[in-house]
């Protein structure tokens, strides 16, 4: 999925939970976004060589073999999501505050969002290596220009709520 399908998805959860009445303080921001949208520096950093690959890939029109391309490190797998929920409720158990499920759930419903699209996912590693490939398209024209919207939309919204505000 693109970045700003991401950035959508983190910050309606942030605004959610602001609505619902949850302490969402700066450090829970940041931890969301990090875990929501931050996560996926890593198809920068641990495959740069890939990343150019499907990057030109993308750009040239080829799209068949975009997808074929492994970006994604194993922190976005569902077990990495697992252990962040898990030290989450350890730390709830200590603060009694709920946001601090904030960022694991961003990193999980980040981890949906990638299994639904089109391309490999490791759904069960490190038990199983067998690849999942989602049934959504992406990478099409409609997404970026919906996202795009989307993304203008819920930033309006949520400089409006004052979800950045220090």
């Amino acid at each position: 999925m693109l970045a700003t399908s991401h950035f959508i998805a983190t910050t309606g959860i942030l605004l959610l939970a602001k609505k619902i009445g949850l302490n969402v303080s700066l450090e829970i921001v940041i931890l969301t976004y990090l875990l929501g949208n931050g996560i996926d520096i890593d198809h920068i950093i641990v495959y740069p060589k890939e990343s150019l690959i499907a990057a030109k890939n993308f750009l040239k029109g080829r799209k068949e073999e975009y997808g074929k391309v492994r970006l994604h490190s194993y922190l976005q797998e569902p077990w990495f999501a697992i252990t962040v929920l898990l030290v989450s409720l350890t730390i709830f158990v200590f603060l009694k505050r709920s946001a601090v499920f904030l960022p694991g759930f961003a990193l999980s419903i980040h981890i949906l969002i990638d299994a639904l699209t089109k391309f490999d996912n490791y759904l069960f590693w490190p038990f199983s290596k067998k690849p999942f490939n989602g049934f959504i398209p992406s990478n099409s024209k409609l997404e970026y220009i919906l996202s795009v919207i989307l993304a203008i939309l819920i930033f309006y919204v949520a400089l409006k709520d004052k979800i950045f505000v220090l």
